[in-house]
């Protein structure tokens, strides 16, 4: 072998299970106890270092989900920029950033949780904040509680 030769990709494990679909099914437990409306949540940028971290919070129409919605790593470019429209024609859509003085002062982990916090109540659902709540960022819950007289 000689030493330009790039070296052979390591061989993929066959992945015998089928693709996991968004499914909502939390979401519609959730709301059949009575907890509505549900947030989905998600945050972007814990990668690089230096930059803001942005959150966003999404309240979906329950009939009105828009077609072929999945994990954004798994859509084509054009795919995305679809459903993104069609997102924000039919959803609630808040998005919030934490600053890089934010991570400097806390740490990545807290200064995440604080941007999906201001995402969700940013939510224009009607209340200033929600009555009640917990949101799943990653490993870590999110809690949220409205102060008393909402």
């Amino acid at each position: 072998m000689s030493r330009n030769a790039a070296p052979a990709p390591a061989p993929r494990l066959p992945l015998l299970e089928p693709a996991v679909r968004p499914t909502f099914r939390r979401e519609r437990r959730a709301i059949n106890r009575g907890i509505a409306p549900v947030a989905g949540c998600d945050e972007a940028g814990r990668g690089p270092l230096a930059g803001p971290v942005v959150a966003a919070a999404v309240i979906l129409d329950p009939a009105r989900i828009p077609r072929g919605l999945d994990d954004s790593k798994k859509l084509t470019p054009e795919t995305r920029e679809k459903l993104y429209w069609k997102i924000c024609a039919s959803a609630q859509v808040a998005v919030a950033f934490a600053p890089p003085t934010r991570i400097d002062c806390d740490n990545i982990r807290q200064a995440s949780l604080w941007a999906l916090a201001r995402a969700v109540r940013a939510l224009p659902t009607g209340h200033p904040r929600p009555a009640h709540g917990a949101a799943r960022a990653g490993a870590s819950r999110l809690r949220l509680r409205a102060p008393h007289g909402l």
